[in-house]
């Protein structure tokens, strides 16, 4: 007998995959891993290569560093190395004159050292061991002066001993001097020595034996107040410098010695005479003052001094009080203190940018035309979306002391608004976006510009952060969008020529005016005008989604578009006016809303809607508003967002169950009850998991929020996970069958763009066993009465083989697609809702009738294959 066929015995066993591990839903991309962001993400946009991130955060990334870190003056390069931690606010520090340095402020601990609102680090970075005063409260100004160090603030005691808010230290032994006890009665805020004298200024109204308001001159060896010297300031004097034979007063004073005059004052250093002919004509509050050669710098809140704009920073010539015309920076936030040295000025304080540049809390600018410099000190604050606050600048030849309310170093400078890569998941530092203000609220986007929604704040002086638009490119305000809304904006949405507006505000600005919106609005984005359409909700408008001429609302409202409604409407997107028959009402706050082809879904912290009792997510009827009497999740929390993606519908909040399964913070639900698809745990075991929002963008989701377990601090902000294929091959064939082998042609279910396959198979009839993302799978295992018969990890293959087989045996086959990262097969999601891919065959004859018999094709039959074969 001759042999007369040729057939492909194996295309692909395994691949070199014999078994993955599919636990819970993991990450298989934090695009923010090495980046962190300091505070919460509350929700994303994504348009192409970049996604848009918003919330309440400074910075991302960085090195935890302590509240005062130490520089180069010629490098912004923050010493870690060998520097201790401070575990508080640092609110002043001056050199020792030996390498090391003096630091006061709301601390407990240095370097790991217990020391209470002050220590000494030495030039080796080691925190002194001798050197140990302890106070009972803040420190806030130090002088070394001679043997001593002078010490003011909030304490009222010191190693054990009475002083109230001023010492006088040992500068090595670190004792307490016995004798000299000014005895003041409130805060002293700054010292200032000039040999034998002492000028101090503070909250106080009687120190030194003598009742003074602000500002003292004091001997230094009793401490005895000078009784003659009274400039008598009607307010607080915030800094004080001196000049030859002057003292310059700073603050939020109206009056000295008896005489109006408004921020800053110039007095004799020996009686405390005004100098009534220096007068700036400031029109606000002055916080710092600094002077060098023959000009004086100041900074504060004001805007004009002399009768120029000057905003927050002034340069004036000390002899004809004149402003100095090329000396032009300004600042967008508070400025602490301006620090002089040499031809260089930094300044300190709780700003974003200076100039224009983004400089958080600490900048170096130009002497001659305040330009900032390329120095760049990037610094944040962890905590909430605190600011950073910048108290003390000292400096000690090259070597620099920075000093405040921050905690990270080396950071990545992002202020509520962020663009980062999706490539990579870096931050865009240039994409000059500026945000001086509360958490952002939400944000949509036109593919030109993405808009806003804040509470307050600003991003440059003129601009608003209530409501701006920002350059997607460049993330540049625009100075010509009028938009702007009296009260909170909660949500945006935009859809074709319009954005939509809700929130808290009465009155909506646009091109066309200040016009009356309750709380919900539209503005053409063509003309920045806002609309005509006008819904007047009585109560907050939270959540959108446009459904062609119809508009779904959610929010704590009762009446909207002329009807009475319960948190939930229709509205018509023409007129306005709500829909007279769509009335779900529910009975508490409507946060999230989507939609699909036949029902409107809908979250937040209600317990009944649409006419049923549902817990915090329902899904409504699109005609008649009611709910769907079996799809009911029931979560045992707040949902926060919902998005419907291929059919999907997820649900994010601060959750812990959906129904009765143990699942937190965002779920898959089932299209038929509800149910939480299972495998998708992404937080399994996290009891306090608050997911704000899911994102999509290609073949990945994005969740952003605020973890933690049991209070300490955990885990990732942002995640990436691959859906599973959008949808599955329609068919796939037998190729070949040999002996016990059946080789498949499953080039048709590369049309479904999935990245691998698993193929089950059971002799006889059909099989309830499929993929679970979750599992265990080894080729040779099972899936409930399923046999795995191959893996494939290949998404070009085009063959797959199964082996082992037992011939004249009908078996049934299915095989499902999934999506994975290409390298950690445990990320992978099967495809195993709708029609899954299935083939009955019949096995060949034995070996030995193969010498009898040539193969010659295929027939099917009812779906049922049968060799056709003739003798040779």
């Amino acid at each position: 007998m001759k042999l007369l066929y040729n057939v492909l015995i194996l295309s692909l066993v395994l691949l070199g995959l014999s078994s993955i591990n599919l636990n819970s839903q993991t990450l298989i991309a934090n695009r923010l891993a090495n980046n962190q962001p300091s505070g919460d993400i509350y929700g994303s946009v994504i348009v192409g290569d970049y996604m848009y991130a918003y919330g309440e955060f400074n910075f991302f990334g960085g090195t935890e560093v302590g509240y005062g870190i130490e520089v180069s003056t010629n490098s912004a390069t923050i010493n870690t190395a060998n520097f201790p931690e401070v575990d508080g606010t640092v609110n002043v520090a001056i050199p020792d004159g030996s390498g090391g340095w003096y630091i006061g402020g709301d601390f407990e601990e240095v370097g790991g050292v217990s020391r209470d609102y002050a220590a000494h680090i030495l030039s080796n970075g080691t925190v002194d061991a001798t050197w140990d005063p302890v106070f009972d409260s803040d420190v806030h100004t130090m002088v070394l002066d001679g043997d001593y160090v002078y010490v003011g603030g909030e304490f009222e005691d010191v190693d054990g001993t009475t002083r109230n808010y001023l010492a006088k230290i040992h500068k090595t032994t670190g004792v307490l001097d016995a004798t000299w006890n000014p005895d003041a009665n409130n805060d002293v805020e700054k010292i200032l020595i000039d040999g034998s004298d002492i000028y101090v200024i503070g909250g106080f109204n009687n120190i030194g034996g003598q009742s003074f308001e602000y500002i003292a001159k004091l001997n230094n060896s009793n401490g005895n107040a000078d009784a003659a010297w009274n400039p008598a300031p009607d307010y607080d004097v915030e800094d004080i410098v001196l000049d030859g034979s002057y003292l310059y007063l700073v603050g939020g004073f109206e009056e000295v010695d008896s005489e109006e005059i408004y921020y800053f004052a110039r007095v004799n250093k020996s009686d405390g005479s005004l100098d009534t002919g220096f007068d700036l004509e400031i029109d606000y509050s002055v916080s710092s003052i600094a002077i060098s050669g023959d000009y004086i710098y100041i900074a504060g809140e004001f805007e004009e001094v002399l009768g120029e704009e000057r905003i927050r920073l002034a340069k004036i010539h000390k002899t004809n009080k004149t402003l100095d015309a090329t000396w032009l920076p300004t600042s967008d936030g508070t400025i602490n203190l301006i620090v002089i040295d040499g031809n260089d000025i930094y300044l300190g304080g709780s700003f974003y940018t200076i100039k224009g540049t983004k400089r958080q809390g600490f900048a170096k600018v130009n002497n001659t035309n305040g330009n900032v410099e390329a120095y760049n000190l990037k610094i944040g604050n962890s905590y909430g979306g605190s600011k950073v606050n910048i108290y003390t600048i000292a400096i000690n030849g090259t070597d620099m002391y920075i000093g405040g309310y921050f905690n990270y170093g080396n950071v990545k400078n992002a202020t509520r608004l962020a663009k980062i890569s999706m490539v990579d998941g870096t931050i865009d530092e240039n994409w000059n976006w500026d945000f001086n203000g509360s958490p952002i609220q939400a944000i949509a986007t036109d593919g030109t510009y993405i808009y806003v929604a804040g509470s307050s704040g600003s991003i440059a002086p003129g601009i608003n952060a209530r409501f701006p638009r920002i350059n997607i490119l460049t993330g540049i305000p625009d100075e010509d969008w009028s938009g702007y809304a009296s009260n909170t904006i909660y949500g945006l949405h935009v859809s074709g020529d319009y954005i939509y507006l809700g929130g808290g505000f009465t009155h909506v600005q646009g091109e066309n005016g200040n016009i009356a919106r309750n709380r919900v609005a539209r503005i053409q984005l063509s003309t920045g005008n806002v609309d005509a359409w006008n819904p007047n909700a009585n109560n907050t408008v939270q959540s959108f989604v446009v459904d062609g001429s119809d508009i779904y609302v959610g929010g704590q409202f009762t009446t909207i578009g002329g009807q009475s409604r319960d948190r939930l409407a229709k509205l018509n997107n023409t007129t306005g006016a709500a829909d007279a028959t769509w009335d779900p009402g529910a009975s508490s706050s409507v946060i999230a809303i989507d939609k699909d082809d036949d029902y409107v879904y809908v979250g937040g912290y209600f317990t009944t809607a649409g006419g049923q009792t549902r817990n915090r997510v329902a899904r409504l009827n699109k005609t008649n508003g009611d709910a769907d009497a079996t799809w009911n999740p029931n979560p045992n929390g707040t949902i926060r967002d919902i998005k419907i993606n291929n059919g999907n519908i997820y649900i994010a909040g601060q959750f812990t169950e959906v129904g009765s399964s143990t699942i937190s913070g965002v779920a898959r639900l089932n299209n038929t009850d509800g149910s939480p698809i299972p495998g998708w745990e992404l937080y399994d075991g996290y009891d306090q998991v608050v997911v704000y929002s899911i994102d999509f963008g290609g073949d990945n989701f994005y969740i952003s929020g605020n973890y933690y377990n049991n209070d300490p601090y955990f885990g990732e902000y942002f995640a990436s996970k691959f859906l599973n294929p959008i949808s599955h091959t329609s068919v796939f064939t037998l190729k070949h069958n040999q002996i016990t082998q059946l080789v498949f042609n499953i080039s048709s279910a590369n049309s479904s763009a999935a990245d691998g396959y698993i193929i089950l198979y059971k002799q006889g009839s059909s099989f309830t066993g499929e993929p679970v993302d979750g599992g265990n799978y080894s080729v040779g295992g099972t899936i409930g009465d399923a046999t795995i018969g191959a893996i494939i990890t290949d998404a070009n293959a085009i063959e797959a083989t199964i082996s082992g087989l037992t011939k004249d045996v009908q078996y049934h086959i299915k095989i499902y697609p999934f999506n994975w990262d290409g390298s950690d097969i445990t990320t992978a999601e099967y495809k195993t809702d709708g029609d899954v891919p299935s083939l009955t065959v019949v096995t060949v004859p034995t070996l030995g009738e193969w010498g009898m018999i040539a193969f010659v094709g295929l027939m099917a039959i009812g779906g049922v294959f049968y060799v056709r074969k003739r003798i040779v």
